[in-house]
């Protein structure tokens, strides 16, 4: 298991990335500290603790500590696995690679957001001619983090601003919700819909054509 990615994330330590990320996982703050304790155990070389110690440490009794090593096991972020030893000798432990993998694809999906945001952010001010101030900032980062407008359908709205000489963020938002009412989510469902609203106004055309004469 790779974990250069948790450390690039700007932590010294897995823990950091537990501490910043974890309850995205539905980890609670518990939890949490119960892995804390479990990888500082582990890098002493033992694999395999006493909850006893552990459950000390947190100031908990051997029965909440369970409750906790159970709720991590039921969410599928540790499992007993057979380590091997450097006699040759295996030993059971407590193994954390399903929490690494699940803090792995959390980290790349952030990763692609980040990156996502930054495109856009580069496109507004390509067709605004100038650079965004905070408060547009801001609201392009509640469009995606917030309410949840795919990155692709807030290009399309820009671009159908810029279209109308509208460039303003206001113009923009009107536009996302009425595609969001609509029910209008993807690009694709937003180009259908376009081409549809064409072709009726070109048949609408036709029939005034043909009406008048």
């Amino acid at each position: 298991m790779n974990l250069t990615s948790y450390l690039q994330y700007g932590a010294t330590s897995i823990s950091n990335v537990l501490f910043d990320e974890g309850y995205k996982l539905t980890l609670t703050s518990d939890e949490i500290l119960f892995v804390f304790y479990l990888l500082r155990e582990q890098q002493d070389g033992n694999f395999m603790p006493d909850l006893s110690e552990i459950a000390k440490k947190m100031s908990k009794d051997d029965k909440a500590v369970g409750a906790i090593l159970n709720s991590l096991y039921l969410k599928k972020m540790l499992t007993l696995s057979k380590k091997k030893l450097a006699n040759g000798e295996e030993m059971e432990s407590f193994d954390i690679t399903p929490l690494y993998e699940k803090l792995s694809v959390l980290l790349e999906s952030s990763k692609k957001e980040t990156l996502g945001l930054k495109e856009i952010k580069e496109k507004f001010e390509e067709s605004f001619a100038r650079l965004l101030n905070p408060f547009e900032l801001e609201t392009i980062q509640e469009w995606v983090e917030v309410d949840k407008f795919d990155q692709e359908v807030i290009l399309l709205a820009l671009k159908e601003a810029v279209l109308h000489n509208a460039k303003n963020m206001s113009y923009i938002e009107r536009i996302l919700v009425n595609w969001s009412t609509k029910g209008l989510t993807s690009k694709e469902m937003v180009l259908q819909d376009q081409k549809e609203w064409k072709l009726k106004q070109r048949q609408l055309e036709a029939q005034r054509e043909f009406g008048g004469k």
